[in-house]
């Protein structure tokens, strides 16, 4: 179950949102609500990647090479909050209900 004390705050939210937005938009990088969507993919795969393997396609869809802020102390943090909302995603209990489709 997740843990309450290491959930993204709101204010983290918008301050990740901002980071994204903060990178040139050349590189192309997903926005936060596309970005949490991305890595919940992620944690659905049977085996988790390493972090290196996924980080990478939010701070730029388009494979911009070390795509960032344009600052060290800035992408860290981004990184950071990105990891945080990762794990959480992560601890979220799964549950799947049965879809029927309609003939």
């Amino acid at each position: 179950m997740s843990d309450k004390s290491n959930a993204v705050t709101d204010d983290e939210f918008v301050e990740a949102d901002e980071l994204l937005a903060s990178i040139p938009v050349e590189a192309e990088a997903m926005n936060l609500a596309e970005a949490d969507g991305f890595m919940t993919a992620v944690q659905l795969l049977p085996k988790t990647p390493e972090t290196k393997d996924w980080l990478p396609h939010i701070l730029s869809t388009i494979g911009a090479k070390d795509a960032g802020t344009g600052s060290a102390a800035s992408d860290k943090r981004l990184r950071a909050l990105l990891l945080k909302r990762f794990h959480q995603i992560g601890d979220q209990p799964v549950s799947y209900t049965h879809l029927t489709l309609p003939t």
